[in-house]
C-alpha cells in the first residue's frame, strides 16, 4: 500500500510529490498451517541439507511465518528416478503462514536446483 502527499506551488507552477509505502502484514489470525515435504538432491553432503532447510526456515520467518517442527527422514530410495537421481534427502517442514505469502516459498522451492520434488499441503488445524 502506498499513501503520497502533493503540494502545488500555484506562483511557480511546481508539483512536489513524496510517496510512502507502508509494509501491512496480516495479524495471527489470518495465519494456515502448512506441511511441506521436499526431496533434496542425493549430490548434496548432510551439512548442505541442512543448510538448504535453514535457508527455508529463514524465509518462512522472513514472510511473517514460523516453523513448528521439522522430520529429518533422512535418505531414501526414490519409486521412481527423478532426474536421473535414484535416492533423495526426504524433509518435512510443518509451518504456519498467511496465505498470501504461500507464493514465495513456493517460488524458492521451483527455483531451487538442489529440490528435485516438492508439496505443500494445508492442514485443517494446528496439530498437537
Amino acid at each position: 500500500m502506498q499513501i503520497g502527499t502533493v503540494k502545488i506551488n500555484l506562483s511557480t507552477r511546481k508539483i512536489d510529490y513524496s510517496i510512502t509505502s507502508l509494509n501491512i502484514r496480516p495479524k495471527e489470525k489470518n495465519m494456515n498451517y502448512y506441511e511441506s515435504m521436499i526431496i533434496l538432491s542425493p549430490d548434496l553432503k548432510e551439512e548442505q541439507v541442512n543448510q538448504e532447510n535453514q535457508k527455508i526456515a529463514e524465509l518462512i520467518e522472513k514472510q511473517n511465518g514460523s516453523i513448528e517442527k521439522t522430520d529429518y527422514m533422512g535418505k531414501r530410495t526414490l519409486a521412481y528416478p527423478i532426474r536421473k537421481k535414484g535416492e533423495g534427502y526426504y524433509i518435512v517442514n510443518y509451518f504456519n503462514l498467511p496465505p498470501t505469502e504461500l507464493g514465495v516459498i513456493e517460488n524458492h522451492y521451483k527455483l531451487s536446483e538442489s529440490i528435485l520434488r516438492y508439496n505443500i499441503l494445508r492442514r485443517e488445524e494446528k496439530e498437537a
